[in-house]
């Protein structure tokens, strides 16, 4: 989730991102000092400090600094189709995993993963993963600062 590139930010098909493929916007965790103070609920709908385990949150945290521009996490649907226009395909099952593709267009990096705007389990969220000839959904854990983020108009 560090960006590499410090180039200002370029607009493409309403998304946030810097000139080379893969080199996003820069995302801080939401620390955890005190459960019960936690800035979490903001970000975070199923923080609960009272039922729910206390650290790091780079999901919440991806949450707040596309909030903080204007922006938002985009949908599962949304890096879906990110993921036709890269593969040239057609796959309508935001959800579903794709083994055989051959990238058509270098727009997310290969190994990584990036974050949706959607929540899963108690501790994770939904992202989607690019390599150069697959691209699966995952269950991203919310404390794995891996995931990348792309923030939507």
């Amino acid at each position: 989730m560090l960006c590499c590139n410090k180039n200002v930010p370029q607009k493409n098909n309403h998304f946030v991102y810097h000139t080379s493929a893969g080199d996003f916007i820069e995302v801080k965790p939401l620390a955890i000092n005190t459960c019960e103070n936690s800035p979490l609920h903001k970000y975070d709908p199923r923080f609960d400090w009272q039922n729910k385990y206390c650290e790091e949150n780079y999901w919440a945290g991806a949450i707040k600094m596309c909030q903080s521009q204007s922006l938002r996490l985009p949908t599962m649907k949304e890096l879906s189709q990110i993921m036709n226009e890269q593969y040239k395909t057609n796959k309508d099952n935001e959800y579903g995993d794709y083994p055989d593709l051959k990238i058509n267009r270098q727009i997310m990096s290969n190994g990584y993963s990036y974050w949706s705007d959607e929540a899963g389990g108690y501790d994770y969220a939904f992202a989607r993963y690019f390599s150069d000839t697959s691209s699966y959904c995952i269950y991203g854990l919310v404390n794995d600062s891996g995931i990348r983020t792309i923030c939507r108009y």
